[in-house]
């Protein structure tokens, strides 16, 4: 088995919730264009004071996102293939502000999950105070890219 070392160069903690790909699935052509809107948004957000504003160029690494949906209270967790779906406009978000040179699977290895607020470990309890949170961590590997 082949170990990868980590190694964390930026964290975020966003209180925006991703919106689930059953949104814009079989829906008017109008409705689609929420993804869109929705890539906009998270460029701004990511622009703001979260301290991914100011992007770490990928050289040479192949790099990890490692994104958290925090769930609370009586909201459902979204199924597998809705949570890809619903972190594709964040994820598109990563590099359009240059974080990922590309989203193919050459440049980035990609980590999603969701987690009720009581299995979060000390530091993300701190963070959560209401309703949903978005976890990003961007990790550089010891793993060259092609």
């Amino acid at each position: 088995m082949i170990t990868t070392q980590l190694n964390l160069i930026r964290r975020g903690v966003f209180q925006k919730d991703v919106i689930s790909g059953n949104v814009s699935n079989y829906k008017h052509w109008t409705n689609k264009t929420k993804s869109c809107q929705q890539v906009k948004l998270w460029n701004i957000i990511l622009r703001g004071d979260t301290g991914l504003d100011i992007p770490v160029k990928q050289e040479k690494f192949k790099r990890l996102i490692k994104i958290k949906r925090v769930i609370s209270g009586r909201m459902k967790p979204f199924d597998k293939v809705n949570l890809y779906t619903a972190i594709k406009p964040l994820e598109d978000a990563l590099v359009n502000l240059g974080w990922l040179i590309d989203d193919s699977d050459i440049y980035r290895d990609l980590e999603v999950c969701q987690a009720r607020c009581e299995d979060l470990d000390t530091w993300e309890r701190e963070q959560v105070k209401y309703g949903s949170k978005i976890f990003v961590e961007i990790y550089d590997l010891e793993e060259n890219i092609p």
